[in-house]
């Protein structure tokens, strides 16, 4: 075995010329595709913070132990949820491809659609060029979410560092103008389901103060009866239960139209999109180094076949 082994390494010493002229080839191809064909990937990273709690969430209305169908539209969770469809939405992805952005240090701008077809004018049926912008354009982004901490990590890709920035930041503006207009679509619809309940509120508060006006016009001596006592305090406490209920709609009601008046921003921005000023993607010294190696490793492979062929070959001519 110690004999095959040095027999091996002799001839790949021996085999040197080859393996040098292998690697010089190699070295050339590598660097000629290095230099003129390959462009580094650059990458913008952004971070938001999507509050835990919301003012639907903590509806003054749980505490009676009403269930409104919208309590958890704002909670970090659904938002999570909402940006995961929104980023692979198709519709979205369009509404950004007409977005403009920078592609060197000048101020001129070009749309993103533009700019991922290399500001060419694409020829075919619309929808299909639009389908094939969008489906670019969502490879670029990447989302991860953390959702102990409720928050969204947003990176942008692209061999332009000033495109990368750029459409990091419309991805965001675009997401946060989404999720307020569906916020305040949940807010017109809370205060419709108030409304409703306000108008049925209304009826039995009306039915309890009527009751009980029945009630001490019917009975006149109530004093003087512990039963009628009772069951007047039962109509008065129904009474009260419905003026609570009335009082906690209507905060809940002004609470749902300041919430639609103020909200403005739907997540706090951790961190605003950075400008990738190195490439994120592996240099050019070390794809030329993993390369070499890979090449010198291919060689030696090549050689030390070639002698378990020639092997192969002279043992079935002895058998």
């Amino acid at each position: 075995m110690e004999t095959d082994l040095k027999q091996i390494i002799k001839v790949i010493i021996s085999e040197w010329k080859f393996i040098f002229k292998s690697m010089t080839v190699i070295s050339v191809t590598v660097l000629i595709y290095l230099l003129f064909f390959y462009s580094p990937t650059y990458t913008s990273k952004s971070k938001v913070y999507l509050s835990k709690l919301s003012s639907n969430e903590m509806s003054l209305l749980s505490t009676l132990g009403m269930q409104s169908p919208f309590l958890n539209s704002g909670s970090a969770v659904n938002k999570i949820s909402i940006i995961d469809e929104l980023l692979g939405s198709y519709s979205f992805l369009v509404r950004i491809l007409e977005k403009d952005v920078n592609i060197d240090s000048s101020d001129k701008m070009i749309k993103i659609s533009a700019f991922l077809s290399d500001n060419k004018t694409l020829e075919g049926d619309k929808l299909v060029i639009e389908a094939a912008l969008a489906n670019k354009l969502r490879k670029k982004i990447i989302a991860t979410t953390d959702f102990e901490s409720s928050i969204v990590t947003i990176k942008v890709e692209s061999e332009n560092k000033y495109a990368a920035q750029d459409i990091n930041s419309h991805v965001i503006d675009e997401i946060n103008q989404s999720l307020v207009t569906l916020q305040n679509q949940a807010g017109e619809k809370k205060l419709e389901f108030i409304e409703e309940r306000m108008l049925g509120i209304n009826a039995k508060l009306s039915e309890a103060e009527q009751a009980i006006l029945d009630f001490r016009y019917t009975n006149k001596n109530i004093t003087s009866s512990p039963t009628l006592q009772m069951n007047l305090e039962k109509l008065v406490r129904n009474l009260e239960f419905h003026v609570k209920l009335k009082t906690l709609l209507l905060q809940e009601r002004e609470l749902a139209v300041l919430d639609k008046i103020e909200k403005s921003n739907a997540f706090t921005t951790l961190e605003n999109p950075t400008f990738p000023a190195t490439p994120s993607s592996t240099r050019r010294l070390y794809m030329l180094i993993a390369y070499l190696i890979v090449g010198l490793l291919f060689s030696i492979t090549f050689i030390v076949g070639k002698i378990f062929y020639r092997n192969l070959l002279i043992y079935i001519k002895n058998f």
